[in-house]
């Protein structure tokens, strides 16, 4: 299977999955960014947070790769209408020729760039085992000295591209199957320890969540663990080793894999919470006029975070905030009267 597909099929299907996949990625992107905006007006918070730093450095990259690419396919199909680029009789095509070129700047620089949005994907994901496990810095240790090991081996890996006239399964090759390990060992680490923890925090008796069905289970989890991102690697990795041009194909889809992993992520978690936030900001305005049948998402922290304005006088207004179920708006219609605080009556 060595070579197989042709590697001119190789880079042109690579250019089809990789523009569908960064379609997917812009859409998401958009989201994010919208959903980033509606955290900073609901919770009164700066803009410019490392996690919209983080959107839009994988925003470039992702983005910077998918254009290069698309520059490269042009430049290996459309050749100069000149003798020297005659194809011989059972010869290599002249894009063949193209791609074997791995000196080029323009691929140094697409691989570059393939390197650096891996970095970033490896310490999101190593940032969200840190955050999930309870800013437990013992558990990222292993993966962070595992990134600092890919980004070596990446970088010797362009190094030996820009220096060497050689195929991507020569003398690279072997800093390329370590580049793919030390990414799947990584991402594996951290997905199993991720997906192990939402997995029991949906179990758990205390859990704030709307019930949810099985298949949805499993789908945040997969979503949250990463799991799709490791699996594009082991497939990256399975085809480098049997050396096959396929690792073209699933490298390409890779890259705005990571954004779009990212986004679903920042979605799905930034989107609920300033949810939450806002609507106990509705329903606590809605008690100080009258009982409130309004019903939303509310969470136990932001309910005692809430804090009275000194500045405003109380006028005897109540809020039922006793039981669990008075807090997700239980129409039994009794209150329970040691939970009756007073609150101001404006907001």
């Amino acid at each position: 299977m060595s070579g197989n597909p042709r590697l001119d099929v190789a880079h042109l299907t690579s250019l089809f999955l990789e523009s569908l996949f960064n379609g997917i990625f812009w859409v998401l992107f958009y989201e994010c960014n919208s959903v980033l905006w509606q955290r900073h007006k609901v919770r009164q918070e700066r803009l410019f947070t490392p996690i919209f730093v983080v959107a839009w450095i994988l925003f470039c990259t992702v983005t910077v790769h998918c254009v290069i690419e698309l520059t490269e396919a042009f430049n290996a199909f459309i050749r100069p209408r000149d003798v020297g680029y005659v194809v011989q009789p059972h010869g290599l095509t002249p894009a063949e020729i193209f791609y074997m070129q791995l000196y080029r700047p323009m691929n140094v620089i697409y691989s570059s760039f393939y390197v650096a949005t891996a970095v970033i994907a490896d310490g999101f994901l190593i940032y969200r085992l840190y955050m999930v496990w309870g800013r437990n810095k013992l558990i990222i240790i292993a993966p962070l000295l595992v990134c600092i090991a890919l980004l070596v081996c990446g970088s010797i890996v362009i190094y030996y591209y820009k220096n060497y006239k050689q195929s991507v399964f020569g003398i690279s090759r072997q800093w390329i199957l370590a580049s793919f390990a030390m990414t799947f060992i990584g991402n594996v680490y951290s997905t199993a320890l991720i997906a192990y923890r939402i997995a029991s925090a949906q179990h758990h008796p205390r859990a704030r969540h709307a019930p949810k069905t099985k298949l949805e289970r499993v789908v945040e989890i997969l979503v949250q663990s990463c799991a799709l991102y490791c699996f594009l690697v082991c497939l990256s990795l399975i085809f480098m080793s049997i050396q096959s041009n396929l690792a073209y194909c699933t490298v390409a889809v890779s890259n705005p894999a990571i954004g779009i992993i990212f986004c679903m992520i920042i979605n799905r978690t930034h989107h609920d919470e300033s949810y939450a936030v806002y609507g106990e900001q509705l329903e606590i305005v809605d008690s100080t006029h009258q009982p409130s049948s309004l019903q939303v998402p509310m969470t136990f922290e932001t309910v005692s975070e809430f804090k009275p304005n000194p500045n405003v006088s109380n006028a005897g207004a109540v809020e039922s905030c006793g039981s669990p179920d008075n807090l997700n708006g239980s129409s039994s219609g009794r209150e329970d009267s040691s939970s009756i605080r007073e609150v101001p009556n404006k907001v």
